[in-house]
């Protein structure tokens, strides 16, 4: 193999990565334009282990659903059954409002509140960030359920 063929070589295989990535960036690009271009869905920050990750919150008639903005798959990384569902919002003082303050000082400027969302079936609650009318629009929601005990807020 000589030089000209080298060249040719590692040309295209630069080419095909970075078509790959820019590929990669367009449909995330796309499917978060797709999410949050439908009624009832939002952007909103989980909180892990690692920190906060950015993703659309969408409602349905009867799951919360969290995708991960970072992510081209189709399924939700997390799924809440709305008829077990409870929302409570949490202080000022909590740690991990605090951690958002750190991590997103424009979010929570912008009036961002932080929400635990529990249910049975779930071990531990899953703590989500969202705008403050986003939150009040997840309150609707869940109170709109209508049958006593089931998705209520407190």
């Amino acid at each position: 193999m000589g030089f000209p063929h080298l060249v040719i070589l590692l040309s295209v295989i630069a080419g095909l990565v970075v078509g790959g990535v820019l590929g990669r960036r367009m449909a995330m690009r796309v499917r978060r334009r797709q999410l949050r271009g439908t009624l009832a869905a939002f952007p909103a920050l989980l909180s892990t282990p690692s920190g906060w990750v950015e993703g659309t919150l969408r409602y349905r008639a009867e799951e919360l659903q969290w995708f991960r903005d970072s992510s081209v798959t189709p399924i939700p990384e997390v799924r809440l059954e709305r008829h077990l569902l409870e929302m409570d919002r949490l202080r000022p003082e909590d740690e991990l409002v605090r951690s958002l303050e750190k991590a997103h000082p424009n979010e929570v400027d912008s009036g961002w509140v932080v929400a635990r969302f529990s249910s049975p079936s779930r071990e531990t609650p899953v703590h989500l960030a969202l705008g403050f009318d986003e939150s009040a629009g997840i309150c609707a929601w869940l109170e709109a359920w209508g049958t006593v005990g089931r998705g209520h807020w407190r």
